[in-house]
């Protein structure tokens, strides 16, 4: 199974760069009908599966694979992240760490260097211009100067865009397609906003401003 939310790091606080990324681990870690932090990865691996997931620009996308017979306890598991996440402050402060680690890590690799030098050309008015890993400089101790918890921005971030409109699921398994929507509707229905029609996109809000200025390639970057 796979669910996309259509938010990515286009839609950071200006002051937290990061916290798309940063909500997506945090996912991970414990919820309300779960609250055991490695229960779902516990669960998959005792079924032959495994998870993952990553925060582009404007999607955050969430997938799981398990043996057939364990499908219907991994989807009420991995619906457990979008109807109740604990974002508990213990995992907070440390799943800033891991974020940090991931950043070192990509660094070292070309494609986030030439990703990084595209955001530094790029409109300052538009999203594009983002940093959207974030570290623990960006996500705790420069907000913590400016008076911002990181954890009340976290669940303000669910809050606002983790919502039923704003996202799509697939479910892949041998069942029929009639089982698989029953399957869907046992885990999901209770996702925020699943009885409205439409939300307005996070793009709207950058859908008119160009994410290049016409002089945008004649300025050197150090």
């Amino acid at each position: 199974a796979e669910l996309d939310a259509h938010v990515g790091f286009f839609s950071d606080p200006e002051k937290l760069p990061g916290l798309a990324h940063f909500c997506e681990h945090m996912l991970f870690l414990g919820t309300e009908a779960f609250p055991e932090e490695n229960n779902f990865e516990t669960f998959l691996s005792s079924h032959g599966g495994s998870s993952n997931a990553f925060t582009d620009d404007e999607d955050t996308c969430f997938f799981f694979s398990c043996a057939n017979d364990a499908l219907s306890g991994g989807l009420e598991r991995f619906g457990a992240f979008f109807t109740g996440p604990l974002f508990t402050a213990s995992a907070t402060d440390r799943e800033v760490n891991a974020i940090n680690s991931e950043h070192l890590k990509n660094i070292q690799d070309d494609g986030f260097r030439l990703r990084q030098l595209q955001a530094k050309r790029a409109n300052p008015a538009h999203p594009c211009s983002h940093f959207g890993t974030g570290t623990r400089a960006t996500l705790l101790e420069r907000p913590a100067t400016m008076g911002i918890d990181l954890r009340s921005s976290l669940v303000s971030h669910f809050k606002s865009f983790y919502r039923a409109p704003l996202m799509t699921l697939c479910i892949v398994g041998r069942e029929q397609p009639s089982e698989l929507a029953t399957l869907a509707g046992r885990f999901f229905s209770t996702v925020p906003g699943a009885g409205d029609y439409q939300a307005a996109s996070p793009a709207d809000k950058w859908a008119m401003t160009p994410p290049f200025l016409q002089d945008a390639f004649d300025v050197q970057v150090d």
